[in-house]
């Protein structure tokens, strides 16, 4: 499979339950989380004293390559126009060493609007975070998963090599975006401005 990837129909999760001697059911994964880590999470919302009905949107602009991600002024773009339709809190996940991707993000929203949590959480935190928040728009991830286990719709914007058919989040109500471009997907590495511009701030939001 790995050597066919392009023509590969079937997501990798499902392929490995086989290889495993399991039966995929489509439901997708399950996940608990523990309850000390979702106090900690209603803690800090409480926190933020945030008024009635914002929506918790998380924006997560890392990736495992460079190639993968989406700018962050544009993902920035996207949370204006959000904001500009309803009041929204952004909360921008990742790792620490994606922290300046994030910073990036939060310099172009108002003072305020956004909580900076990349590199800051446990992994049941993280889960815990996820699971409260309204969506996460993500690129191609692990906590995109996360987010699905916890039944959390994610957007997720698929790019470069990225292919939803092999690692998409499973579940319902999910929303995918990739370039509608001959060369996509792709093998190459290093940036991609065709592929990240061929997705728009107003498509996302």
């Amino acid at each position: 499979v790995s050597r066919a990837r392009q023509a590969n129909p079937f997501n990798l999760v499902d392929l490995f339950l086989r290889e495993g001697g399991l039966t995929p059911d489509g439901q997708g994964l399950d996940l608990i989380v523990p309850p000390e880590a979702q106090a900690e999470v209603e803690e800090a919302l409480r926190g933020l004293d945030l008024p009635a009905g914002t929506a918790l949107v998380g924006l997560l602009p890392g990736a495992s390559q460079p190639e993968r991600r989406w700018p962050p002024e544009r993902l920035a773009q996207a949370a204006s126009r959000l904001m500009a339709r309803r009041p929204c809190h952004f909360f921008i996940l990742g790792s620490s060493s994606e922290a300046p991707l994030g910073e990036a993000i939060a310099r172009r929203l108002p003072p305020g609007a956004a909580t900076l949590l990349l590199g800051r959480t446990s992994l049941p935190v993280l889960a815990a975070y996820l699971q409260r928040l309204d969506v996460l728009i993500t690129n191609d991830t692990g906590p995109m998963h996360l987010a699905a286990a916890v039944d959390t719709p994610c957007l997720a914007l698929f790019l470069a090599s990225a292919r939803v058919q092999d690692t998409g989040p499973v579940g319902t109500g999910h929303v995918i975006l990739e370039p509608r471009l001959e060369c996509h997907p792709c093998l190459a590495a290093g940036p991609q401005p065709r592929c990240h511009q061929a997705v728009t701030p107003e498509a996302v939001s």
